[in-house]
């Protein structure tokens, strides 16, 4: 059994040997086969690759003669296209009339005398912003006024674009110089002088087209604001009460949305009425701007900004003013600026009078224009107003004729006759103070003398005692007011019941001195102060060649008595209406006389002081530390006038503490004033 299993055992160990034998030879018989494969197979292909890549290069090459043709080809027919086009622009544009111009592609050489240009090369030098075309324009005004073709050209010109059927030539922007060409071609068309020319300004502002069209409009309405005449003042007033409005492009009426809505607008309009008032526009073009925006239905936005600029201190807007201060809207803090300023003016014509210049401080307050947004844009200060007033030619003229009116006064009349108290007639006070009117005199004397217990607070605050140049009859106006409260003081102590108050009443007065002495003082020094300058302005005259004014100064005549010696300084008289030239005489009272004179004289104080104390009729003196003033008001026997006399005698500095009775430096004035009873005239 053991044997059998060894055998077996061997003939399994040798089969497993030829197994391994037969594997061996089968391995390798199949390495054999795979490398002569893979060579086989390694040639087939590289072959193939040279084969595949001739046919990609021959591909190639027929692809590119293809593409070659393609580009020809595809030239060929642009070319045949563009030649195409060309041909039927050259037939279209054969066929278009002869006045239309092509569009030009280079700039063509215009000739350089103006008298050559054609309208095409004013339109093609507004195409091409010729800088040139700003004097062909002046050439085209100087030399064409009148003509309506030129008007016609010069309108064409104005409005934005060019003309119909050069819609296709492009408008280059004529660079830092467009405003120039507007107000060129502006005034181009107001020396054109014809109707169409007027009318197509008139259309440019009123009815814009749409687009630049409303730029235009406000270009040519500030240009017009700047230089405004008669003709275009009317188109000025439209533009400013009823704005802008663009045409519409569909139906060619005007657009219902007005223009002034915005702000922005509203501060162009603003600056166009600041140039036309500065620029000098008429009064009646104030005048009516004042009585369009008084009427019922105008905006609110109008009134508040119009009625600002018209009561800026202008002389020139005295007309308006006056529709202003009657207007029912007006508020009191309005009426007596108003009044203020006429002072002011009514002052300044006295000063003319008198042969000065009228000295305009802007004491009137000008809060209500300069706090607002429109004053901002370029509003007038009252220095300059005053600049522009003292240089009017025509202010005298200006404020006789209208401060000083028979219309104006008797407003003031009635408004003085109607006052309850001195506060509430300060303002029109201060205004008839400026007014030689008999009337105003008789009315000033009735309110005073009413009110005389109230105080001159109110007065000194609107600048009454301020150096104002008051008219010479209120000074005695006043002096009688004052005497005539006294008088009415005296009356009443002397009808007391109360024996001890009639005796201690001087006691208590001279305790609590009278608040009018000091501001009477004060004005009757602000007229001599005025007066010495008109004698010295009537002196410099007369040393002028051929004036007619005598040289020589003389005191004869002279309504009181003069001490002894007297070295006469300056000397000043004034008689209305005879003395007056070059005014409207029937405006001043008649009879109204004033003698003025200044003396320096080295005398005894005392002595000076009894002489015109002496002399003057029923004076009344009053003594200061540094002089004396002497006064007295007495009517002239049978004229039914009354004569104030007035002397003032003051130690110079020097000289106040001289011993008594020594001989010292003196200065004297003497102010006599004589006028219409006050008291006896009629209203």
């Amino acid at each position: 059994m053991f044997q059998l299993h060894r055998s077996s055992r061997r003939n399994l160990d040798y089969c497993s040997d030829l197994w391994k034998l037969a594997w061996a030879a089968c391995l390798a018989v199949v390495c054999l086969l795979v490398v002569g494969c893979g060579r086989s197979v390694d040639l087939a292909s590289q072959e193939e690759i040279e084969r595949i890549k001739a046919e990609r290069r021959k591909n190639a090459a027929e692809e590119g003669m293809a593409y070659k043709d393609s580009i020809a080809e595809k030239r060929k027919a642009q070319a045949e296209a563009k030649a195409e086009i060309e041909r039927k622009r050259q037939l279209i544009l054969s066929q278009k009339k002869k006045n239309v111009f092509p569009k030009q592609n280079k700039r063509i050489k215009r000739p350089r005398d103006f008298k050559d240009w054609k309208k095409r090369d004013y339109y093609l030098a507004k195409a091409e912003a010729d800088p040139r075309l700003v004097e062909a324009v002046e050439y085209l005004g100087n030399q064409f006024a009148g003509d309506e073709h030129a008007a016609v050209l010069l309108a064409e010109l104005l409005l934005p674009g060019l003309p119909r059927g050069m819609e296709d030539v492009k408008v280059k922007a004529l660079r830092g110089s467009r405003n120039t060409l507007t107000e060129t071609l502006v005034g181009a068309l107001l020396k054109n002088r014809t109707e169409s020319a007027l009318n197509t300004l008139k259309t440019v502002i009123l009815h814009p087209q749409p687009g630049d069209g409303v730029a235009v409009a406000q270009k040519v309405l500030q240009c017009l604001a700047r230089n405004p005449c008669k003709q275009t003042e009317p188109i000025i007033l439209e533009a400013l009460l009823h704005p802008t409005e663009p045409v519409d492009k569909g139906t060619g009426h005007p657009n219902s949305r007005r223009q002034i809505r915005n702000a922005k607008d509203t501060q162009q309009l603003v600056r166009v009425a600041q140039a036309a008032m500065a620029s000098g526009v008429s009064e009646e073009f104030r005048e009516e701007l004042a009585k369009r925006i008084t009427e019922p239905g105008l905006p609110l936005e109008y009134r508040r900004v119009y009625s600002d600029l018209l009561m800026e201190p202008w002389p020139q807007n005295i007309s308006a003013q006056m529709v202003l201060f009657e207007d029912s809207n007006a508020t009191k803090k309005q009426q007596a600026r108003l009044q203020k300023q006429w002072a002011e003016y009514s002052s300044g014509a006295l000063a003319r009078l008198h042969g000065l210049e009228p000295a305009f401080q802007g004491r009137h307050p000008n809060t209500d224009v300069s706090q607002s947004n429109y004053s901002r844009a370029g509003g007038t200060r009252p220095d300059q107003a005053g600049k522009a007033a003292a240089a009017d030619a025509k202010f005298l003229e200006r404020v006789v004729m209208k401060l000083w009116s028979k219309s104006v006064t008797a407003a003031a009349d009635d408004r003085l006759y109607r006052a309850t108290s001195l506060d509430e007639a300060a303002n029109t006070i201060l205004l008839s103070a400026t007014m030689p009117r008999d009337s105003v005199r008789k009315s000033l004397y009735d309110v005073l003398t009413r009110n005389w217990q109230d105080g001159p607070k109110a007065l000194a605050e609107v600048g009454l005692f301020d150096g104002i140049i008051c008219e010479p009859g209120f000074w005695p106006v006043l002096k009688s007011a004052h005497f005539a409260s006294d008088k009415l003081a005296d009356n009443k102590r002397s009808t007391s019941k109360n024996p001890r108050l009639v005796k201690n009443e001087p006691i208590r007065r001279q305790a609590q001195p009278d608040p009018w002495q000091a501001r009477i003082v004060e004005l009757l020094l602000a007229n001599c102060t005025h007066m010495e300058k008109a004698a010295n302005a009537h002196r410099k005259l007369a040393n002028r060649k051929d004036s007619g004014v005598s040289k020589k100064l003389s005191a004869n005549d002279f309504p009181v008595k003069l001490h002894d010696n007297p070295r006469l300084v300056a000397e000043y008289r004034l008689e209305w209406p005879s003395g007056i030239k070059n005014t409207k005489s029937e405006l001043l009272p008649d009879g109204t006389k004033l003698w003025y004179a200044k003396f320096s004289q080295t005398a005894v104080f005392e002595v000076v002081v009894s002489q015109y104390y002496g002399g003057l009729k029923s004076s009344h003196r009053h003594l200061g530390p540094k002089g004396c003033w002497l006064e007295s008001l007495n009517p002239v026997d049978g004229t039914g006038k009354i004569r104030s006399i007035d002397v003032v005698i003051q130690r110079t500095p020097s000289t106040v503490q001289v011993s008594t009775g020594a001989g010292e430096r003196l200065l004297i004035d003497i102010l006599a004033v004589e006028i219409e009873n006050p008291s006896k005239s009629t209203r």
